[in-house]
Order: C-alpha cells, then sequence, then structure tokens
C-alpha cells in the first residue's frame, strides 16, 4: 500500500538532546514603514499565523493556543503530540555536539530523491510516449502503483548506507583523549625540527649575504631598502606571517571559536590517516588538478597559436577570449550554475533542440565535471600570457628553419615549444596552486553553505573540507591542521615541477 512516513522526537532524557531550528525575522533600523512592519511581525507571532504554520506542518508553534493545529493538521498526521510535552522547559543550545549525524542525513535524502526523481521522469515520459496525449485511468493507476513499489524498494535499499554513514559520523566525532606522544613528545618534535629549519636558511642567507658582501655590496644600501619597504614589511608580519604563525599554533588545538581553544598536541594530524574525507578530498582535488592542467596548459597554447598566426581580427579575438577571465570565481560560478540547470538552463535548451533528454548536471553523477569544463571558461588568461611568451621569440629562427624547409608542425615543436618552456612552467605551476585551492565553485553549487561538497560528496575537494570543519563543524583547530597540510602538498607538488623541469625547460643561461 505504499510507504507511510512517521515523525518522532529523539528520546528524552537528563540532557537536550533534540535538534530544533528557529526562525526569526526584525525590522531593518532604516525601515521606510516600520509600524506597518511591526504589524506584520505581530501577525506572525500571533496565534493566527501560528495555526497555518502548525497545520501546514511548517514547524512547531511557539504558542500553546495554536497548540491544537499542530495535533489536528490538516494531513492527519497522529502522534504529534509528543513534540508538545515538556515545552515550557525547554532550553535552547548553541550546537549541536556531532554535527556530522545531520550532514549525513542530508546527504542521504539528496541522493534518494534524485533517484526517485530521475525514475519518476523516466517512467512518466515512457507514459506519455505510449499514449497519443490522454492516460487512461488504468494506466495512471498502474503507474502510481509501480512508482510506489520502487519508492519502497529504494528506501529499503539505500537504509543500509545510511546506517553506514551515521556510524561514520558517530566515529567522525567520538575521538579518544589525546596521549602522552601526541600531547607532549610530537609537538616537541615538529618545533625542533622547526627551528633548525629555521636555522639552515639564516646560516644559508648569511652565507649569500658574506659572498655578495666580498664582491663589493655595501650594507647602507641594503638598510635603506628595508626603510623603504617597511611599510609593506609591516602589513607582510602582521597579516601574512603572524596569521600562518596562529594558525599552527591552533592546529594543536581544539577551538570552535567560542570556548577557550584546548591543548590536544598532535592528535589532528595523527586523525588524518583515519578520516575518509580526507582521503576522498586528497583523490578529488588531485583528480581535478590533473583535468585542468592539460585543459589551460593545452586550450591556452592553441589558441595563442592561432593569435599570432596572421589571423584576420586578432585583435578581437584577443578580447573575446580574454574577456570571461575577467569575471570573479563567484560570478563566474553563479552564471555556470544558471547555464547548466536542468529546467531552465541554455545548455539544456540546445540540448533537447537537437532531440536529446535534458541531463542534470548539477546532479552527483555530473557535477564534478560541470566544475571541470569551467576552466574552459577562464582559457583567455592563459591565452594572453603565452600569446606574450610567443611574441618574444625571434622570427629570425622560423625564417632559417623555413628555408631548411621545416614544416609548420616541426618549428612548433622544435622551436615555440623550447623557448615557450619557461613560461609554460610558470603557468603549470600556478594552475597547480589554483587547482589545489579549489572552493568557489563547491560553494556556489549547493543551496546552503552547510550542504557545501555536495550533491553528495561529488564537489568534496581538499578546501571544501576546511571551510567545512571550520565554519559548519566548528573545528577551528581541525581546520587549521588540514591547511598546514594542503601547504606541504603544495609545496612538495611545487617542487617536485621545478625539479623536473631542468630537463625541458630551455634556459639561455645554461645554453
Amino acid at each position: 500500500e505504499g510507504i507511510r512516513y512517521q515523525t518522532s522526537p529523539v528520546p528524552r532524557g537528563p540532557e537536550p538532546v533534540q535538534t530544533m531550528t528557529v526562525n526569526g525575522v526584525g525590522i531593518y533600523k532604516d525601515s521606510e514603514h516600520p509600524d506597518e512592519a511591526w504589524d506584520f511581525i505581530q501577525f506572525l507571532a500571533g496565534a493566527e499565523a501560528q495555526r497555518i504554520i502548525a497545520g501546514e506542518l511548517r514547524g512547531v508553534p511557539a504558542l500553546r493556543s495554536a497548540s491544537d493545529a499542530l495535533v489536528d493538521n490538516r494531513y492527519g498526521v497522529p502522534g504529534l503530540e509528543a513534540y508538545l510535552v515538556g515545552l515550557e522547559t525547554a532550553q535552547p543550545t548553541r550546537t549541536a555536539s556531532n554535527t556530522y549525524i545531520e550532514k549525513a542525513v542530508g546527504i542521504w535524502q539528496e541522493r534518494v530523491d534524485t533517484i526517485l526523481d530521475q525514475e519518476h521522469e523516466r517512467r512518466f515520459r515512457q507514459l506519455q510516449t505510449q499514449s497519443d496525449g490522454t492516460v487512461s485511468a488504468e494506466a495512471l493507476q498502474a503507474y502510481r502503483d509501480e512508482m510506489a513499489a520502487f519508492v519502497v524498494a529504494t528506501v529499503d535499499d539505500q537504509i543500509p548506507r545510511l546506517a553506514a554513514d551515521l556510524d561514520l559520523a558517530f566515529e567522525r566525532a567520538d575521538r579518544g583523549e589525546a596521549g602522552t606522544a601526541q600531547r607532549t613528545l610530537i609537538p616537541i618534535a615538529i618545533v625542533l625540527l622547526a627551528l633548525v629549519a629555521l636555522g639552515g636558511y639564516i646560516l644559508y642567507v648569511r652565507r649569500q649575504e658574506s659572498e655578495e658582501a666580498s664582491h663589493g655590496g655595501g650594507r647602507d644600501a641594503g638598510w635603506a631598502a628595508y626603510i623603504c619597504l617597511s611599510p609593506w614589511l609591516i602589513g607582510f608580519v602582521f597579516f601574512t606571517i603572524g596569521p600562518i604563525f596562529a594558525s599552527i599554533a591552533l592546529s594543536f588545538t581544539e577551538w570552535n571559536m567560542i570556548t577557550a581553544p584546548r591543548w590536544v598536541g598532535a592528535q589532528h594530524y595523527a586523525d588524518l590517516f583515519t578520516d575518509r574525507y580526507f582521503g576522498l578530498g586528497i583523490q578529488k582535488t588531485f583528480w581535478y588538478a590533473a583535468l585542468v592542467i592539460p585543459i589551460s596548459t593545452i586550450g591556452g597554447i592553441a589558441t595563442a597559436g592561432l593569435l599570432t598566426s596572421n589571423v584576420k581580427g586578432a585583435d578581437s579575438f584577443k578580447a573575446i577570449f580574454y574577456f570571461p577571465s575577467l569575471f570573479t570565481g563567484a560570478a563566474a560560478a553563479v552564471l555556470w550554475v544558471n547555464m547548466f540547470h536542468k529546467e531552465y538552463g541554455i545548455i539544456n535548451r540546445f540540448v533537447t533542440a537537437l532531440g536529446g533528454l535534458p541531463i542534470n548536471w548539477l546532479d552527483e553523477q555530473h557535477a564534478f565535471y560541470t566544475v571541470v569544463l569551467m576552466n574552459v571558461f577562464w582559457i583567455g588568461g592563459a591565452t594572453i600570457i603565452y600569446y606574450a611568451g610567443m611574441k618574444q621569440i625571434p622570427r629570425s629562427l622560423y625564417e632559417a628553419a623555413e628555408i631548411d624547409g621545416a614544416s609548420t608542425l616541426r618549428r612548433f615543436w622544435s622551436i615555440t615549444l623550447p623557448l615557450l618552456s619557461p613560461v609554460i612552467l610558470f603557468m603549470v605551476i600556478m594552475t597547480t596552486i589554483g587547482a589545489f585551492q579549489v572552493f568557489t565553485p563547491a560553494l556556489f553549487f549547493v543551496n546552503y553553505p552547510s550542504e557545501i561538497g555536495g550533491p553528495g560528496d561529488s564537489l568534496r575537494f581538499y578546501a571544501v573540507n576546511i571551510y567545512d570543519e571550520a565554519f559548519n563543524n566548528l573545528h577551528m583547530g581541525k581546520a587549521c591542521a588540514w591547511a598546514f597540510v594542503l601547504f606541504g602538498i603544495i609545496f612538495a607538488v611545487t617542487m617536485l615541477q621545478i625539479k623536473l623541469s631542468k630537463r625541458f625547460v630551455y634556459s639561455e643561461a645554461e645554453s
């Protein structure tokens, strides 16, 4: 007979454990109609509006006089008296102790809704194609029965996955006390290593300065330079170096930005190896970078090559290619979401015009690759840089190769790419750093910041995990630890690229 959904409160105990969302309204201080706004607020807080809200099952009424509307709601859902028990003694709490539970339930609901929506659309379209514009009562009833059975089967099939996600949520929140090694020994070892590295760097700088001084360099010019640079240096120390050291210190604490930080040592770093989202964030970010870097590099070089081949109207093409790069990450993400929207997006308009079916580009299956495609939108910036690099290559080299009978492809492979290799190295490094910090598209692909990383976990990039832990779960210490690890990853990848570049990058100083 289908599925019958029922709601019930969390079991009661000596401590409040039920989470409730509270809605509030206020009057803007510069409102042009404060009296009318106050009348509206009084109406919303009055018994009439509270009865409407309760009867529609939009929430528990704020007035006891409107509680009967919740019990005798218009949908006939029974058993809601339980929400009214002990309402006078309800106490608000700052936040749930385990913020992972609500997110696990939300992801599961979104996943189930997507499955049901896709099946409904498929069956309904099939029902329409089998009829001549009219649907008989028998066919409609069969459709309803089949959908009801599918709903039951889908929920039954997805319940074990919800149970597994909830178990994971409890595991992530239930962390034991840090041991002596994590609280004391490992932090001391990290500090000692940092001091040794800093001492080695200072000795290296002093050695370089002594070599420069032996070649006639004076110290007065150095102090003059520092005095001129002092405004920037002061800002750099207080607004860059200072926060970096503060975040490193906070990474050894548990801090929710409300209470005082609590020292936990290296526990956050030790938990990385058992946290599923850490591995998922690394996987998503590396795969994103592996796709984005070729798009930016190949697309930028190809378009720059076309612009340098004396194409008619090259200046106009340069403006057209570069114009999308003027959009910020937020503006481009909003534009992209609207372009790829299933119902009104222009991309699906083209798909349906060609006889295809609308595609949900923003669902769990397609969202990741939709974000990757955004980088095609931004190749204009890389194109201009590659174009400037190609213009610096002496024309005489191409003329000599042409006289020797080299083809266009041969000239590009043997002259353009080697001489452009320093520019390519710079762009690859900058693109890599940007790819590892990808965040903005994931924020605008969801309806609320608390859902970031969705749909599902398709956009669970590493930087998304940092934001999620810091501002959604209020684990600022853990977020600082993750951010420091991200710095280490980017530094290691960048150094590896520079090390490998010595084999491929052309340098006039070495030639």
